[in-house]
Formats: structure tokens, sequence, C-alpha cells
């Protein structure tokens, strides 16, 4: 029940998917269909290109991914590239994760 963005850069010349699953490895389902972005299909901005994609029950706008019906949240970033295998990029050239709230159940 609650919402995240992931912002931030991805390193360059790599092939990446981020996909949002629960704990088991189970994919949201959503009218979308969409579980997750991939570097070919996410939007970026700025020489960094830097990514920016919301996460959560309620629909933002830009890149977005529903997690109605994911009891809990894993997301999965995997990095396609000959030169990430000898030397894996920093903190500094990846994306953080910035919670943005949780909604209490009515009862």
């Amino acid at each position: 029940d609650c919402a995240y963005t992931i912002a931030g850069p991805m390193p360059q010349g790599v092939l990446w998917t981020l996909t949002v699953s629960d704990r088991d490895g189970r994919l949201p389902v959503n009218p979308a269909g969409r579980f997750g972005f991939t570097s070919l299909d996410a939007m970026t901005f700025g020489p960094a290109r830097e990514v920016r994609i919301s996460l959560g029950r309620e629909v933002r706008p830009g890149d977005f991914v529903a997690t109605t019906g994911v009891a809990s949240l894993r997301l999965t970033l995997r990095l396609y590239s000959p030169t990430v295998a000898t030397r894996a990029p920093g903190r500094e050239q990846l994306p953080s994760v910035t919670p943005l709230g949780c909604e209490e159940e009515a009862g």
C-alpha cells in the first residue's frame, strides 16, 4: 500500500531491466500488464540519462508500475554489459528508491 519513486542515473552503455515483484517473485497484476521497465522503453532525462519511475496503487504521470495485489515489494535491477562484470557501478551511478508514503487501511 506504499508508493515509491526510483530516480537517478543508469550506467552508460548498459542494457538494464527493472522488475517489480513480490517476495516470492510473483509479478503485479494490473490493467496495463506492466511489471517493469527496460533501458529500451523507460524515459530518460539529461546527459546522465536519469530515470524517474513511480510505483504504487495510485496512477502517477510518466513511467509508472501499479503494485495492486502485491503484498510485499521486491525490485530487481539487472545490468547487462561486459564491462559491468569486471567493474560494478558505484552508488552514484545508480538510481535511488525514495518512499512517497503509505495508504492507511480503512477500518
